[in-house]
C-alpha cells in the first residue's frame, strides 16, 4: 500500500497483533484500512536468532524499505510477547546536495582527501540521505581513486564505483559490529 501511496522516508506503516494500527503517509496519521497478517512462524524465528528486535532493510518493487521487528508485551498472549514491524520506505533517489540545506562544511569536508564521517540522529532524520549525497559527491567528482567504506545498520543506499572505490559493510551480515568493523577499517586501506 506505501509503495501505491508514493510514502516518503518517513512514512511508518505500524503492524501490532497482526493488523496495521496505524499509518503515517506525508507526516500525517491515517487510519487503518486494510488487515495485513504477519508470517509468525518467520517473525518469532528471527526473534529467537536476533532477540528482542532486529533492524533489516529489503527491496520490493525496486522500492527500499526499512523494517525494525521487534517483541512487544501482551497480557493475552501466551508467554506475553508478541512479534510487531514498523516499516518504512526509503526513498532511494539521490538529492542534489543543495536540496539538503546543509551548511558548506559538509561540501568542503566531501573534498577531503582522507577522513571520517560519523552522522547522527533521530529515526527519519535524514543521516542515510546525507551520508548518500556526501558520497555521491566524492564517488562522480574525485579526481583521486579513493577508497570509501561505509558501516550501516543496515545498508539502504546501494552504491556503484565510479571515481571512487566503494565499500559497503552492513553490520550483522559483513561484519558482526560497528566496533569490528571500525577497528577492521585500519587494516583495510580506506581513505
Amino acid at each position: 500500500e506505501a509503495l501505491h501511496l508514493n510514502a516518503w522516508t518517513t512514512d511508518v506503516f505500524d503492524f501490532f497483533l497482526g493488523n496495521i494500527c496505524k499509518k503515517t503517509i506525508k507526516g500525517r496519521a491515517k487510519p487503518n484500512s486494510k488487515s495485513m497478517e504477519m508470517d509468525y512462524g518467520l517473525t518469532n524465528a528471527l526473534l529467537e536468532k536476533h532477540g528482542t528486535s532486529y533492524d533489516f532493510s529489503m527491496s520490493l518493487n525496486n522500492q527500499t524499505l526499512r523494517v525494525h521487528l521487534l517483541s512487544q508485551f501482551d497480557p493475552n498472549v501466551m508467554g506475553n510477547s508478541f512479534p510487531a514491524l514498523s516499516i518504512r520506505v526509503v526513498d532511494t533517489k539521490l538529492l542534489p546536495y543543495e536540496d539538503l540545506n546543509l551548511p558548506s562544511l559538509f561540501k568542503r569536508a566531501a573534498n577531503l582527501r582522507r577522513g571520517l564521517f560519523l552522522v547522527s540522529g533521530h529515526t527519519a532524520s535524514g543521516k542515510s540521505t546525507t551520508v548518500a549525497t556526501l558520497m555521491n559527491i566524492i564517488n562522480t567528482s574525485s579526481s583521486d581513486r579513493l577508497t570509501i567504506l561505509t558501516i550501516e545498520d543496515p545498508v539502504e543506499y546501494i552504491h556503484k564505483s565510479s571515481s571512487a572505490k566503494i565499500i559497503q559493510k552492513s553490520v550483522g551480515i559483513n561484519t558482526p559490529s560497528f566496533k569490528q568493523a571500525t577497528e577492521d577499517a585500519l587494516r583495510e586501506n580506506v581513505d
